[in-house]
């Protein structure tokens, strides 16, 4: 492989018209600013809970939906990421978490609820109704707050420790 297309797939330049991009290489192909997509105006916004590990702290937001679907510029914004992954709940609910959150210099949250339990970084969780984002009762919040918790790295090393024996 040539030295440009090498540096398009590590995110030194641009993928789409090969400018360089900050100096910085991530590690994956991205756009420079000129070749992003335009961002849209949202239309509305849904209820939703915001699991800040950074804060030790869950709380209903605002969160922008276009047209029948969340707004995943805000759910970047609010994440703080580029990437994200849907996990789907029971009840009609998605988890949405940082999808590169294991590789960044994160804290990680405990969600009893989730299949798997342990997420690193920011987390949304949102409610649908056939596939269009509906408001989260706010009557839920204390029932996710109760199932979310902020643990140490040594606390989880010693419960996947105890799990093995």
């Amino acid at each position: 492989m040539g030295e440009i297309a090498e540096m398009m797939l590590d995110g030194t330049l641009c993928e789409s018209c090969g400018s360089f991009i900050d100096g910085d290489s991530p590690g994956f192909p991205r756009l420079c600013n000129d070749c992003k997509p335009r961002k849209r105006k949202p239309k509305k916004s849904v209820k939703a809970i915001l699991i800040n590990p950074f804060k030790k702290s869950v709380s209903m937001i605002d969160l922008q939906k276009d047209e029948n679907e969340i707004s995943l510029e805000h759910c970047y914004y609010l994440l703080d990421c580029d990437l994200v992954e849907f996990v789907y709940l029971k009840g009609n609910k998605i988890l949405v978490v940082d999808e590169e959150g294991l590789l960044k210099a994160n804290k990680p949250f405990k969600f009893e609820r989730a299949g798997q339990e342990y997420f690193v970084g920011k987390a949304l969780i949102v409610q649908e109704n056939q596939q269009t984002p509906t408001d989260l009762n706010e009557q839920e919040l204390p029932y996710i707050e109760k199932r979310i918790s902020f643990p140490t790295i040594e606390q989880i090393k010693e419960e996947l420790d105890a799990k093995r024996m």
